[in-house]
């Protein structure tokens, strides 16, 4: 069964987007893993690894520095478990009354923070229209609201 478009994604808006090149979403940077490894939080549960976010927090720079060369690969979020979760509404034998999350090590939260913030950057630099808003960070329905009136 496949997934229609939202109405603002049709294959022709699709085609019309201005690709361009993102080389820097591959690279990655010894200055990106330190921010973010110092962003996470203390005392959460370690995920499948048991490597809690206290060791790369005061892992020091070898730990960062071999951190970002294993980013600099592949990493294969096939060993991330995943979990079927209710969505407390409709039949519960359908599967769309369900939605999956993965659970990552720290490891795997660190990589996908650094793609997150890659993917936000280029967003913002003029990958999609100034008039769509939803998943952009400080901007909303209101902001519309405004700039049409």
């Amino acid at each position: 069964m496949g997934r229609t478009l939202p109405p603002s994604t049709t294959p022709q808006s699709i085609a019309c987007l201005k690709w361009k090149s993102t080389p820097n979403l591959i690279s990655r940077t010894i200055q990106e893993t330190i921010r973010i490894v110092q962003q996470l939080s203390s005392g959460k549960t370690p995920g499948s690894d048991v490597i809690p976010a206290e060791i790369y927090k005061h892992g020091g720079n070898q730990l960062t520095n071999r951190l970002t060369v294993l980013f600099q690969g592949q990493v294969p979020f096939k060993y991330a478990t995943t979990i079927h979760l209710y969505k407390k509404k409709g039949n519960r034998q359908l599967h769309d009354s369900h939605r999956g999350i993965l659970l990552l090590n720290i490891a795997g939260k660190i990589f996908a923070r650094i793609l997150l913030n890659r993917l936000n950057a280029h967003v913002e630099q003029g990958l999609r229209p100034e008039s769509i808003c939803d998943y952009r960070r400080h901007r909303g329905t209101i902001d519309i609201i405004f700039a049409a009136g």
